[in-house]
């Protein structure tokens, strides 16, 4: 069972904003300090992300989710600048995107 106060190493998943996508999140340990990426990212503003702050905000995840959501983002900003992974700090909105198509 997982302690709110004591983060643990591995991989994670959260959402940046209430309504937005999940984005991998990874605990670890660097140099004997614990250390946090979030969304591809290990630091926010110039300062390293805290993982006490960011540890109550995670959900359990595995590797391959890890993956496949860093992989999402990655296309999403490459091929589909309006895909909800592309801007995960907004809510998705499901009006904006299109319906998909049957091949």
């Amino acid at each position: 069972m997982r302690s709110i106060g004591k983060p643990e190493p591995g991989f994670y998943k959260r959402r940046l904003t209430k309504g937005g996508p999940w984005v991998a999140v990874r605990f670890f340990i660097e140099n004997a300090v614990l250390r946090v990426e979030v969304d591809g990212r290990t630091h926010r503003a110039g300062q390293p992300i805290d993982p006490y702050e960011e540890w109550p905000l995670c959900w359990p995840s595995n590797d391959r989710e890890f993956a496949f959501f860093a992989m999402l983002r990655e296309w999403a900003v490459k091929h589909q600048p309006n895909h909800p992974a592309a801007r995960p700090e907004q809510p998705i909105d499901l009006n904006a995107i299109p319906p998909r198509t049957r091949r």
